[in-house]
């Protein structure tokens, strides 16, 4: 059987040569490296065409490389910005006459509309998406989602015959949780944390990290930190103009950016025993790693995640020293559980084609690919940089004072 993966993240690609390139093979977060590589890596074994095709392109090269099944490697695809490029999938399934299996497509709305299971915001994909479904359907292939809020919206849509909960393919490439490590290191005190979410990182503050604590980033800090000779002024600048305490974080090298799953892996196995954040990615890999993680609940996408895995979780950023305490008690036990059975529902969805997916679990490997330069900490205490910036903070003072003088002489008349 021949297999094309559409996918736009390919791990077998050579790194990235400027930070142009890595940006767009990593999608703009590095989380999405754990569910496209883990797709890759267990339809490796087969054979399997991976391939980052415009999607126009699809039905001509199914048909001249006679290929036999179609899995493309979804997303939050179900919002409303999508709906045209859900229109465009549509079209191109409907050229497509080998099975497609839709994997790892899921909501993104608000943590309000979650709770209230409220599709209203999806109105304008309705259509679109029962059309998606009929088209797989008429394919004889399946989609498989993200979460039973993902699953709800199919059953309100009338459309649920060829839709399967399957959690995220990220579980693929991962064995079972260390659960007597994980208990173990839930009752800590005074641990070490890694700290992901850039709402986490505006909640924390000038002090609230100890100067042992990281923050993990999947995003804004890619550039300065692994391709630090593209820094311009500007660039620098912008740095400068976050909080000191951010600031004070890149001076010190405890952000961490990560290009590797194995590197990531025993790099957080090996110098962290917390981890507290908002990606979903990267709490399911520091778990795995054998380091307890606590999720921030702030949307659907997180949300359904953390009731398919049940996952420890808050919803308030207030004193996040103190939510950690949460983790104590946790049944690790049954979030490996349940992680097992979604593992388990994503092979029996590929035997139903004949794929069998066999035992691909990544092993952590003490490569770190990621550039630790002093370019950076160089920059950041350039006098040529510091200059400029006091002055526009000087003319910041300045000109505020004259706004609340011209405004509270109008006051006064």
């Amino acid at each position: 059987m021949r297999i094309l993966f559409q996918t736009d993240i390919d791990f077998n690609r050579k790194p990235s040569g400027n930070f142009r390139e890595y940006h767009h093979d990593v999608g703009g977060n590095t989380g999405n490296l754990m569910f496209a590589n883990a797709l890759q890596y267990v339809l490796s074994y087969h054979d399997t065409l991976v391939k980052r095709l415009d999607w126009h392109d699809i039905p001509s090269f199914v048909r001249e490389k006679e290929v036999d099944l179609v899995v493309i490697n979804c997303a939050n695809w179900l919002r409303p910005r999508y709906v045209d490029f859900l229109c465009d999938l549509n079209q191109v399934i409907l050229q497509i006459s080998a099975p497609v299996i839709m994997i790892g497509l899921g909501t993104n709305l608000s943590l309000s509309d979650y709770k209230t299971s409220s599709y209203q915001r999806l109105h304008m994909l309705d259509e679109v998406v029962r059309e998606l479904a009929a088209n797989i359907e008429m394919t004889k292939g399946r989609i498989g989602v993200r979460g039973k809020f993902t699953q709800g919206y199919f059953e309100y849509l009338g459309v649920g015959k060829n839709v399967v909960l399957t959690g995220c393919p990220s579980v693929l490439q991962f064995p079972e949780l260390n659960v007597g490590l994980l208990t173990e290191r839930s009752e800590i005190n005074g641990a070490v944390v890694g700290y992901s979410h850039n709402r986490i990182l505006d909640a924390l503050g000038d002090h609230s990290l100890s100067k042992a604590d990281y923050f993990i980033c999947q995003d804004w800090a890619a550039k300065f930190l692994l391709f630090p000779e593209e820094l311009t002024r500007s660039d620098v600048r912008r740095i400068l103009s976050l909080d000191p305490h951010t600031i004070e974080l890149l001076r010190g090298r405890r952000v961490k950016v990560f290009t590797n799953i194995g590197g990531w892996m025993h790099w957080v196995s090996t110098h962290i025993n917390r981890h507290v954040g908002g990606r979903i990615h990267g709490g399911l890999l520091a778990l795995h790693a054998g380091v307890p993680s606590l999720f921030y609940r702030h949307d659907s996408r997180l949300a359904e995640f953390i009731d398919l895995y049940d996952l420890p979780f808050f919803d308030d950023l207030n004193d996040l020293k103190k939510q950690t305490e949460l983790l104590r008690g946790h049944n690790w036990v049954r979030t490996n559980q349940r992680l097992l059975e979604m593992k388990c529902k994503i092979v029996e969805v590929f035997l139903e084609f004949g794929v069998e997916l066999k035992n691909t679990e990544r092993r952590m490997d003490d490569v770190l690919p990621i550039t630790e330069t002093n370019t950076l900490s160089n920059a950041l205490s350039s006098w040529w940089l510091w200059l400029p910036m006091l002055r526009f903070k000087f003319y910041r003072i300045v000109a505020a004072f004259f706004v609340y003088n011209r405004i509270k002489n109008f006051e006064e008349v």
